[in-house]
């Protein structure tokens, strides 16, 4: 079937009759309009799937390229010539995981609502199944990693939805709805194991695809994309200063990278959480080695996973925000971006109780960009990037992702910097402790943010050796 390739969009169906909530300032589907057929729909699906498929595939070739250029030339992230690839894919693929995943939602909403005419619901909940990934080989559970995750999540709402239902073919509808996510993402159906050897399998998928003439315009496209980042990337080094200082502000001073430490002296942080059971195994983790960390965590996922967020909060670990949704901030309207970093800043701040001092752009998206770096700043917050990246966001084995982590640590300056780490996968559970008993040697000093830019600006040493 002829794929229609959208490359540069991650938009919503635009043709679907929309509304706006009133504390959200994203456009809504509520139900899918009459002109939009179903097969028009499926074909824009595919396509963004596809897209998923072809820019992950792009992604772990660049990983090998990643970790050669590692080994061969260690050095600033900066100054390895594949690593803003890896930042662009990120950012491309869950633009569309998005797009999914809300379009997914708000079909399964609408076919619970009882406002809705009988056959508007069944429709809904009919087309939600075009919004279902591949579950039948290795490679799919590799490409299709998060889709899965969110995907086992799904089918245990579907089941708790339906002793709410009352029409009797709604209720039969969603039946068939769950018998088919079950059997697939159900708790009988066997997980693939992050042991996979994603080199093999996706090396062999892009043998396969090479004379596919979208693989090649998807190739052309990471390439344009990963030009596009390493362009923010570069322009987020332009400011110099003399001596090193950081306050809220649209300059060098407003942007930690870790670079700038003393020496050992070392941040470690974890994005996308709280995650529902990941994040207290690390935070377990952390109080076993008897370290704090900074949490930057979603706004809507600390208040989806409450508790968690209570209990990393009652540790004493420190708390940051990493925006509302993760969307890429420079896309966005002036509006989203005041929600995604004033707003989610208060919301936090709400619920913590206490303010938000510091603050991560979604891949970083954003760092050279006037409008955002100021608005970061008046909302009184530093922005924080990393010197160190783990790359955990992509499906491997734990102890690639620990090689990868000291190797770059043991490259940098000063042995010292901002180690980034996402407490929303088991991989990262594992790999960021051996981590941690790393950082527990020679020395080292393992500080929160706030410590060591206290210590900066003062001109003395932050936090004592672990």
């Amino acid at each position: 079937m002829k794929m229609v390739a959208l490359w540069l969009s991650g938009v919503m169906i635009a043709s679907c009759a929309q509304f706006k909530a009133p504390s959200d300032p994203y456009r809504r589907i509520s139900s899918l309009d009459a002109q939009y057929n179903p097969e028009d729909l499926q074909q824009e699906i595919r396509s963004k799937y596809q897209t998923i498929e072809f820019t992950t595939l792009s992604a772990y070739e660049a990983l090998v390229q990643f970790d050669e250029h590692l080994d061969s030339r260690p050095g600033p992230l900066d100054e390895n010539p594949h690593y803003a690839g890896l930042l662009a894919a990120r950012a491309q693929i869950e633009e569309l995981e998005h797009s999914i995943l809300d379009l997914r939602d708000q079909l399964y909403e609408a076919g619970l609502n009882a406002d809705l005419s009988i056959e508007e619901r069944l429709k809904n909940i009919a087309l939600l199944r075009i919004t279902i990934p591949g579950a039948k080989s290795d490679l799919d559970a590799l490409l299709f990693q998060h889709f899965h995750e969110d995907f086992i999540s799904f089918t245990k709402r579907v089941l708790l939805d339906l002793g709410k239902v009352e029409d009797e073919a709604v209720k039969k509808s969603l039946e068939a709805l769950y018998a088919e996510l079950n059997a697939q993402f159900g708790p009988l159906q066997e997980r693939k194991s992050l042991q996979l050897d994603w080199r093999v399998l996706t090396a062999k998928a892009r043998q396969n695809l090479k004379e596919n003439p979208d693989w090649v315009l998807a190739r052309r496209n990471y390439q344009h994309l990963a030009h596009e980042m390493r362009a923010d990337l570069v322009g987020s080094k332009q400011h110099k200063q003399s001596a090193p200082r950081f306050f809220p502000s649209a300059e060098r001073a407003g942007n930690i990278v870790g670079t700038e430490f003393p020496a050992k002296v070392w941040s470690l942080t974890f994005d996308d959480g709280p995650g529902a059971t990941t994040s207290k195994k690390v935070l377990a983790n952390l109080e076993v080695h008897g370290l704090k960390a900074t949490f930057f965590q979603l706004i809507s996922k600390a208040k989806e996973h409450a508790s968690v967020a209570k209990a990393i909060r009652e540790a004493g670990m420190e708390l940051a925000s990493h925006s509302y949704t993760h969307r890429q901030t420079p896309k966005l309207s002036l509006e989203q971006r005041q929600w995604e970093i004033e707003t989610a800043a208060t919301d936090l701040a709400d619920i913590h109780q206490r303010p938000m001092k510091f603050y991560r752009l979604p891949y970083g998206a954003g760092v050279s960009n006037g409008d955002i770096r100021t608005r970061i700043a008046k909302a009184n917050m530093i922005h924080v990037f990393w010197s160190v990246d783990t790359l955990d966001w992509m499906a491997q084995a734990p102890s690639e992702i620990v090689e990868r982590t000291l190797k770059q640590m043991k490259a940098s300056r000063h042995d010292a910097g901002v180690i980034l780490f996402h407490d929303i996968h088991e991989r990262t559970v594992i790999a960021s402790e051996e981590v941690m008993r790393y950082l527990k040697q020679d020395s080292r000093r393992v500080c929160t943010l706030e410590e060591i830019v206290s210590a900066v600006n003062r001109g003395s040493s932050p936090c004592p050796a672990n």
